[in-house]
């Protein structure tokens, strides 16, 4: 499950999106919504991220065709606090998600309009993991908060842990894994790279998650029959300095022409 909820002076937009299954209790998707519909009643849509044939550079700016082979959504509704679900956003403060994965990182980029117009972006946080100070939090702030749960089955995910990003617009972050066992899991460390960008119309937020940071706690064990919890694709081989040292002067070496001294053999190779 993976899930974006975008804060600001506005009334907070919730952006939910379950990549596997759709979370419990949810209602038939007979029930269509309309504008002022029961939206907490009607099924989380499924969104399945592709891998992408070229990674994206993550410098939060949206090159053109940069993010054209990503998964792309839009259609948020407002979240009036616990999954209150009352109004379709407009286009004035709509956002758009897209993601894709390669061997090495989940990418996420999120593109929020700044409303009204040329209006200052509230950016006051400046410390890592400082979510809740009254002048410094990354809560207070204008903010992304992204949500993963990296487990089809969204019960056994709760069991297993959440992992969660809050991103200002100045790259200020918060990354932790909550799990029922450790708490909020503020020692966890993604290395996780983010950048942003604003020019006064949106607001646009790019990052790469390393898939390895996945594996962590609950989520490093594996089912009953031996398979792990969390499939990751095996990371592209990177050669070691020594390495590259080595295979240099192998290179070298063969490509020196062989010389031998007048009236001596040649030394056997």
């Amino acid at each position: 499950m993976i899930g974006f909820r975008r804060r600001s002076s506005l009334p907070p937009a919730f952006l939910a999106a379950c990549l596997c299954a759709c979370l419990p209790g949810a209602a038939s998707a007979a029930e269509t919504p309309t504008s002022t519909g029961p939206v907490a009643q009607v099924d989380e849509p499924v969104l399945r991220i592709p891998m992408l044939a070229k990674p994206p550079s993550i410098d939060g700016v949206m090159e053109p065709k940069e993010w054209e082979d990503a998964s792309a959504l839009s259609g948020f509704w407002y979240d009036y606090g616990q999954a209150d679900f009352r109004y379709l956003a407009p286009d004035e403060t709509q956002v758009e998600i897209y993601a894709g994965f390669d061997k090495e990182n989940l990418y996420l980029c999120g593109v929020s309009p700044i409303y009204p117009e040329k209006s200052w972006m509230k950016t006051r946080a400046r410390f890592t993991d400082v979510l809740h100070h009254p002048l410094y939090g990354i809560l207070w702030d204008d903010h992304y908060e992204i949500e993963l749960r990296p487990y089809p089955d969204n019960v056994k995910g709760f069991r297993l842990g959440l992992f969660k990003w809050v991103v200002n617009p100045t790259n200020t972050f918060s990354d932790q894994c909550w799990t029922q066992q450790h708490g909020d899991g503020f020692k966890y460390k993604s290395n996780v790279k983010v950048r942003s960008s604003a020019d006064g119309q949106r607001w646009i937020l790019e990052l790469a998650i390393p898939l390895q940071s996945f594996l962590h706690l609950n989520y490093a064990e594996k089912e009953e029959h031996g398979a792990p919890l969390v499939p990751i694709p095996p990371p592209t081989a990177r050669p070691t300095a020594a390495g590259s040292r080595a295979a240099s002067a192998a290179t070298a070496s063969s490509s020196m022409p062989s010389t031998t001294t007048p009236g001596t053999p040649p030394r056997p190779s």
